[in-house]
């Protein structure tokens, strides 16, 4: 069996120095080494990317699925009115600086409603909001993000993506070129589908790619 051996010296009570010999068999290496590599690949930080096209927003981005194509699906008449009012109130107050959380909702019907609890009632933002009913069905996370508002065309920002990694959800845009734009003033928020996230503390962020800096970072606690 082939060994290995380091050498180093060691000041021995009477000021002497001792050689001191550390072996390792080759057989220890092969074992350690796939146990090593192993650990390695599982510590490695899982990261999630959210596809545009499942993104919902107010604003004009292609790729993007539009708030106005949500009444167009198959729900009752009832509720599309209800999520429609929700809607409208939300973007008749959203003026001002950006704003990020995430609500507990099984469709974006539920996830705009409960965006209406943070956003017009009086819920906090450090837990994930269900939708406002005696039995809420929980388990499924939305991150809604609001870059503030700007002129409805062209569209005065652009995501470029949504990622999770490990407990930091990112949510990257940017500001569009300067271009000739309408002059009415249009709110720009986005509701994303996250899926359901495990228990435990998240930083939820805006972060500007043109920038390169994190605009706004919030802490949210999802519970069990």
């Amino acid at each position: 069996m082939a060994w290995y051996a380091d050498h180093f010296l060691l000041q021995s009570k009477n000021g002497s120095e001792v050689m001191c010999t550390q072996m390792l068999s080759t057989a220890a290496l092969t074992l350690l080494l796939p146990l090593i590599f192993c650990c390695s690949i599982s510590c490695a930080e899982e990261v999630v990317e959210i596809p545009l096209n499942e993104i919902v927003t107010t604003g004009p981005q292609n790729g993007l699925q539009h708030g106005r194509d949500l009444f167009q699906q198959d729900e009752s008449e009832h509720k599309r009115r209800s999520v429609e009012e929700y809607l409208r109130q939300i973007q008749s107050i959203a003026r001002g600086s950006s704003n990020v959380f995430l609500v507990d909702a099984t469709n974006i019907f539920d996830a705009i409603s409960a965006s209406f609890s943070i956003l017009v009632g009086t819920r906090s933002a450090d837990t994930p909001a269900p939708v406002n009913t005696a039995e809420p069905i929980r388990g499924s996370h939305w991150l809604v993000a609001y870059l503030g508002s700007g002129p409805s065309s062209p569209s005065w920002w652009k995501v470029e993506e949504t990622k999770i990694a490990g407990n930091t959800i990112t949510f990257s845009y940017r500001k569009t070129l300067p271009s000739p734009a309408t002059k009415d003033i249009h709110p720009y928020f986005y509701w994303i589908p996250l899926g359901n996230l495990s228990p435990g503390a998240y930083e939820i962020r805006l972060f500007d790619t043109h920038l390169q800096v994190t605009s706004l970072l919030r802490r949210v606690e999802v519970s069990p």
